[in-house]
């Protein structure tokens, strides 16, 4: 089954971005990042890989 994936962002634009998320079976996969450039943010950092929290 091939993996269903979505953008993650909060409703406000000016926040912080949007955060990539792939699921395949049970697992959530943390695959990208978009910075909020008219925010000021240019990098944004995150743990690749199934989220284990």
């Amino acid at each position: 089954m091939p993996a269903v994936g979505d953008w993650l962002e909060r409703d406000q634009p000016s926040w912080w971005g949007a955060f990539r998320v792939e699921c395949l079976d049970t697992w959530a996969y943390g695959v990208g990042v978009r910075p909020a450039r008219d925010a000021g943010w240019r990098v944004v950092s995150w743990e690749k890989g199934p989220d284990d929290d």
